[in-house]
C-alpha cells in the first residue's frame, strides 16, 4: 500500500541512524555473465572458497587484456558482474592454482615425508597445482539507474537486480579479508570472541544490505554476532561439548552429526571431516601400498601400527575412532588426537540455555558503544577504496544519517477503582492500587518441584500480596507434586503459573506472579482510558477484532521439527486487552499461516513475503468469515486493516555519537529512512534499559478503514500498552506477543528434540535415500482442554 500522509502528532526529536547514504550515477549498465567452472576432466568445480581464489587468480593473470581492466563482482557460485561490457561475450580461460587437495597423499594416511619426526620444524605445506576452465558467458544487463527510479517509486525487476550486485561487491569486500560470511552479515578473524561454554564461542561481526529509502539509496549497517566452534584439539571439543569428563563418556553418534563436514588442521593442511572410522584406531586397517620405485606388496595394516612404525608416534587415544578425512569410497584415516578444529566455523546446533544466556549478556551493546563499533566495521572495510564501487561511481558516506522523529505521549492507563496509573519513561507500578477486575480464587493447589522451597511461607506472601490487588483466594485445596504443563493445560483443564522459589523474595515479584495470574484466569489489571472512554478511532465506532500471529520455527538444523503458528483474536469489543488463542503445528519452516480457514497485525515475515500474506493468509480469514453465523454467505464482509510487524531487521536509533541512552518510549520515525512510496514507519514504545533498543518495522499492507497516519500510529502505540503480563510499555503490540508466547507455550507439549535426535540417526543410517523420500507428516499437538481454551494460558 502506498503511503497518503506522514504523522505530525508528538514531539520533535533530532536522531541519527545506522544507515549511511549511497550515491549512485544516473547511467550506466551492470554486465551480468554466467560463469562455468570444470576441471581438466570436465568435472565441475565445486565451493565457493575455490571459485573465489580462481576467479581472483583469472583477473591476475587475464585482467589488463583480455578483461579490460574491468573490475569483478563475483558471488562465488555462477554469476560474474562487470561495468560495461568485456571484450568478448563468451569467453574462455585457463587458470592453474595451486590446491591443498592435491598436496594429499595417495595412500590412506600421510606418507613419512609430510609428517615430521618428533622435535623437527615443519615443512612448508607441499602445494599441488589444479588447471581449472573457465568460461564466462553474457547473460544480460541491468541498467545502473534503475536505482534511481526505484527512489521516486517506480521499483522493477532491474531495481533489485542491480541492487543485488552492489551487495555481492561487499561480500566479495568481505571473502577476500578471509571473513566468515554468513548471508549479509560477516565475520572477521581477528575479532575478539567470546566463550559460550561448551567449546563454543560468540563471535562479533557486522551486518550489510542496500535499502532504497526516501530520496537516496541507503547502506544499513549494524552489528551482529553468530557462534562459532573454539579452535583447538577435537577431543578437547567433543568432552566439553558434551560435558564428559572422560572420553569413554563420548556419545559417538552424536559426535557424527556435530563434526561431519567441519574443517580440521592436520600436519599444517586442512580437510574437511567425512565422519568417524567405524572401527577404533587400534583395529582399523587399511592397505599400504609401497611406495613408488619400491619392491613388495600391498599389506594389511592398523592406523595405530602405521603411525607407531613410520611416524614415530604413539598413540594415546588407540581406543577411540580415527577422523575420516577422505572421501566416501576412498577413507582416509587419521588418529583423532591429531586432528585441531579450525577458526570461523559456524556452530549450528541448538543451544543450552546457558550458552543462549551468555550470548544475549554478551552481544548487548550501548548506544555509544554500538556506534563506536559501526565506525570500526566501516573503517575496517574501507569501500572508498573498492574497485568495482569506485569504477561503477557509487559512493557511500562514512556518516551516520541524520532523521527527525517524534516522541509521543504515553495513553493514560487506569487501575482499579478508577485510579490514575503514572507512568514515567513508559514504566509503572501497582504499588497501593488494585487490578480493574480482580478475581475469585476459588479453588487451586500447589506443585512443588524444589526441595529447599518453604511452601507454606510462599502460599502466605502470594495470598496476602493477592488480598492487597483486591484478589480473592480461598484457603488451598492440597500441596501435590508431579507433572505438569501439558497436563494441566491438555488433560485436567487447570490454568497453571510457574513461580521460582529463589526469586520469590519480595512483594514485587509476587505482584508480577499475580498479574499472570488474574489475566490468565480471566480478571484484568489495567486498562486503556481510551478504551473506557469508547475513544480510539475507528475500533471504538464499529465492532472490530483485533488478530494478532506469530510462526514459531524449530532451532537451526531440526527440519523434521514441526513449526507452530498461532493466532490470537481480541474479545468483548470495544475492549481490546482480552485475547483468545488457537495454535496448530505445521511443516517446518512454512511462514504462512496455513490453517487460518478450518472450523490482523501479523509479525514474523520478510519483505519477499509480504504478497503472500495478502493473498493466502488474508483469503482464507475472509472465506472463514463467511461462517461466522453458521448461515454461509450471509454475513457481511468486513473491513481490513492488515499490518506487518517486522522485529527480525537492523535499523537502529540514537541520540548521538556521545549518548549511552536510548531513544525514549513513544520515538516513532516515518521520514528518511522509511521506503521511497510504501507506507511504513518505525516505532519504539519501550523504554530500552539493556543493550541497544530495537524498534519495531511496521509495514501497513492494505487499510480498508482508512485510519489516518496520526491515528494508526496512536493505535499501534496504545496497543503496546495493553500488555496484562508486565506494568511497562512492550516493544511491539501485545496481540503479535501474545501470540508469541501461545505458539512457544504449546510447543513444549511434545519432546520434539528427543524426537529429532531419533530422526537424525535413522538419516545418518539411511544416507542419501531419506532426503528423496516423501515429506514427513506433520506431528499433530494435543488438544487444549475446553475449560481453558478460551483463557488467557499464555499470559
Amino acid at each position: 500500500m502506498r503511503r497518503e500522509s506522514i504523522g505530525t502528532r508528538g514531539e520533535r526529536i533530532n536522531l541519527i541512524t545506522n544507515h549511511f547514504k549511497v550515491s549512485t550515477p544516473k547511467s550506466g549498465d551492470f554486465y551480468h555473465y554466467n560463469v562455468t567452472m570444470t576441471y581438466e576432466d570436465d568435472k565441475p568445480v565445486l565451493g565457493k572458497g575455490i571459485g573465489r581464489r580462481v576467479i581472483q587468480t583469472m583477473q591476475e593473470n587475464y585482467g589488463k587484456k583480455e578483461l579490460a581492466g574491468k573490475a569483478l563482482a563475483y558471488d562465488g557460485d555462477k554469476s560474474l558482474f562487470t561495468i560495461g561490457p568485456l571484450p568478448e561475450e563468451k569467453s574462455n580461460f585457463i587458470v592453474e592454482i595451486n590446491d591443498i587437495r592435491a598436496a594429499r597423499p595417495s595412500g590412506n594416511v600421510g606418507t613419512s615425508k609430510n609428517v615430521p619426526p618428533k622435535g623437527s620444524q615443519p615443512p612448508k605445506p607441499n602445494y599441488g597445482v589444479k588447471t581449472i576452465k573457465v568460461e564466462l558467458r553474457f547473460a544480460t544487463k541491468l541498467p545502473i539507474g534503475s536505482i534511481l527510479s526505484a527512489l521516486q517509486g517506480r521499483e522493477t525487476d532491474s531495481t533489485q537486480e542491480a541492487v543485488r550486485v552492489l551487495d555481492i561487491v561487499l561480500r566479495q569486500n568481505a571473502a577476500k579479508r578471509e571473513c566468515l560470511l554468513v548471508r549479509q552479515s560477516f565475520y572477521d578473524k581477528s575479532s575478539p570472541c567470546f566463550q559460550l561454554g561448551g567449546y563454543v564461542l560468540g563471535c562479533p561481526g557486522y551486518h550489510t544490505s542496500f535499502r532504497t529509502t526516501k530520496d537516496v539509496l541507503s547502506l544499513n549497517v549494524d552489528v551482529s554476532t553468530t557462534v562459532t566452534i573454539q579452535p583447538g584439539p577435537v577431543i578437547e571439543f567433543l568432552l566439553q561439548n558434551q560435558n564428559c569428563k572422560h572420553v569413554d563418556q563420548i556419545d559417538w553418534p552424536k559426535a557424527n552429526r556435530l563434526l561431519k563436514s567441519l574443517r580440521v588442521k592436520i600436519n599444517n593442511q586442512e580437510y574437511k571431516i567425512i565422519g568417524f572410522s567405524e572401527k577404533i584406531c587400534s583395529k582399523q586397517t587399511f592397505t599400504l601400498k609401497p611406495k613408488a620405485g619400491e619392491v613388495g606388496n600391498p599389506v594389511e595394516i592398523t592406523v595405530q601400527e602405521y603411525f607407531r612404525k613410520y611416524r614415530n608416534l604413539k598413540i594415546q587415544y588407540a581406543n577411540l575412532p580415527c577422523i575420516n578425512v577422505g572421501k566416501p569410497k576412498r577413507p582416509t584415516y587419521y588418529p583423532i588426537e591429531l586432528c585441531t578444529m579450525l577458526p570461523l566455523q559456524r556452530y549450528k546446533k541448538a543451544l543450552t540455555v546457558t550458552q543462549r544466556s551468555a550470548l544475549i549478556e554478551n552481544s548487548r551493546q550501548k548506544p555509544n558503544d554500538r556506534l563506536k563499533s559501526l565506525n570500526h566495521a566501516m573503517n575496517i572495510c574501507n569501500y572508498e577504496a573498492d574497485p568495482f564501487l569506485r569504477e561503477c561511481g557509487v559512493r557511500i558516506s562514512p556518516n551516520f544519517t541524520q532523521v527527525v522523529g517524534r516522541v509521543l505521549q504515553p495513553p493514560k492507563v487506569k487501575a482499579g477503582n478508577g485510579k490514575d496509573i503514572f507512568i514515567k519513561n513508559g514504566r509503572w507500578n501497582f504499588n497501593e492500587k488494585t487490578f480493574i477486575a480482580p478475581v475469585t480464587v476459588k479453588n487451586w493447589f500447589v506443585v512443588n518441584f524444589s526441595a529447599q522451597c518453604d511452601t507454606r511461607a510462599l502460599i502466605n506472601s502470594l495470598m496476602r500480596c493477592g488480598e492487597m490487588k483486591g484478589m480473592v483466594c480461598s484457603s488451598l485445596f492440597d500441596v501435590l507434586t508431579g507433572p505438569w504443563k501439558k497436563k494441566c493445560l491438555s488433560e485436567l483443564g487447570f490454568i497453571n503459573q510457574c513461580i521460582a522459589p529463589t526469586r520469590a523474595v519480595n512483594d514485587q515479584y509476587f505482584s508480577n506472579v499475580l498479574l499472570k495470574i488474574n489475566a490468565k484466569l480471566g480478571g484484568l489489571n489495567s486498562q486503556l482510558q481510551f478504551e473506557i472512554q469508547r475513544a480510539i478511532p475507528m475500533v471504538s465506532n464499529v465492532p472490530t477484532l483485533i488478530l494478532g500471529m506469530d510462526v514459531s520455527h524449530p532451532a537451526p538444523g531440526r527440519d523434521d521439527v514441526p513449526s507452530i503458528a498461532a493466532v490470537v483474536g481480541s474479545r468483548e469489543w470495544p475492549f481490546i486487552s482480552k485475547y483468545r488463542a488457537v495454535v496448530r503445528s505445521q511443516s517446518s519452516r512454512v511462514e504462512m499461516i496455513d490453517a487460518l480457514y478450518k472450523p490482523l497485525i501479523r509479525d514474523g515475515v520478510s519483505e519477499s513475503q509480504f504478497n503472500q500474506v495478502l493473498n493466502i493468509e488474508l483469503d482464507q480469514i475472509i472465506e472463514a468469515c463467511k461462517f461466522c453465523n453458521g448461515n454461509p454467505g450471509k454475513w457481511p464482509r468486513p473491513k481490513f486493516t492488515v499490518i506487518i510487524a517486522q522485529k527480525n531487521h537492523y535499523t537502529r536509533f540514537f541520540h548521538d555519537t556521545k549518548s549511552p541512552y536510548n531513544v525514549p518510549p513513544g520515538t516513532v520515525v516515518d521520514t528518511t529512512v522509511c521506503h521511497p512510496s510504501n507506507y511504513d514507519f518505525y516505532m519504539c514504545p519501550h523504554a530500552g534499559m539493556i543493550g541497544t533498543s530495537r524498534p519495531t518495522h511496521y509495514h501497513v499492507l492494505l487499510d480498508e478503514n482508512k485510519f489516518t497516519a496520526d491515528q494508526l500510529q496512536e493505535f499501534i502505540h496504545t496497543l503496546s500498552y495493553t500488555y496484562q503480563r508486565s506494568t511497562s510499555a512492550i516493544s511491539i503490540v501485545a496481540p503479535v506477543l501474545y501470540a508469541h508466547m501461545a505458539a512457544a507455550q504449546v510447543a513444549q507439549f511434545e519432546k520434539f528434540d528427543d524426537r529429532s535426535e531419533t530422526a537424525s540417526r535413522t538419516s545418518s543410517q539411511q544416507g542419501s535415500s531419506t532426503a528423496a523420500a516423501a515429506p514427513r507428516p506433520v506431528p499433530q499437538l494435543p488438544r487444549l482442554h475446553e475449560k481453558v481454551r478460551s483463557s488467557m494460558f499464555f499470559c
